[in-house]
C-alpha cells in the first residue's frame, strides 16, 4: 500500500506541455494520443515498473478513449495508455490507467482512476 499512496503523490507531480503533442508525466515522456471534447487527454506512456503495478489493480472507471483507436491500443503491449482528466471544483485533476487485459465493449471497467483532492 505505501507503493500505491506514492504512485498517488507522484501522479500528482505532472507537469505542464513540453510540446503539441507531448507530456512529462512522473519524468517519462508521454505522447498525447487524443484529445476529447471536455480538456480530457489519452497519453501513451513507456512502461515503468510504477506503472506496471498500477495495471495489476482492479479497474474503477473507463478509459476515455476520444478518436483512438482501442484495437491499436489493446494491442500495444510496449506502452502505458492514460487519461488525464482536468480538475473540476469539486475533483482534482483525475489519471485513468489502463488495466492489464482491457475489455471495450463500452460497459467494462477497464481503468484504475486515481484522482487528487480538489483545491478550494
Amino acid at each position: 500500500m505505501k507503493k500505491f499512496g506514492a504512485m498517488v503523490i507522484a501522479l500528482g507531480a505532472l507537469a505542464a506541455c513540453s510540446g503539441n503533442d507531448a507530456i512529462d508525466v512522473m519524468g517519462q515522456k508521454c505522447t498525447k494520443v487524443a484529445m476529447g471534447e471536455n480538456g480530457e487527454m489519452l497519453v501513451k506512456c513507456p512502461v515503468t515498473e510504477d506503472l506496471t503495478g498500477l495495471r495489476a489493480v482492479e479497474a474503477n472507471a473507463m478509459l476515455i478513449t476520444a478518436d483512438a483507436n482501442v484495437e491499436e491500443i489493446a494491442a500495444d503491449k510496449d506502452s502505458i495508455y492514460m487519461n488525464v482528466v482536468p480538475a473540476t471544483e469539486t475533483i482534482g485533476t483525475c489519471y485513468r490507467i489502463l488495466v492489464n487485459e482491457p475489455v471495450f465493449d463500452g460497459t467494462t471497467m477497464n481503468a484504475l482512476e486515481i484522482c487528487e483532492s480538489a483545491t478550494k
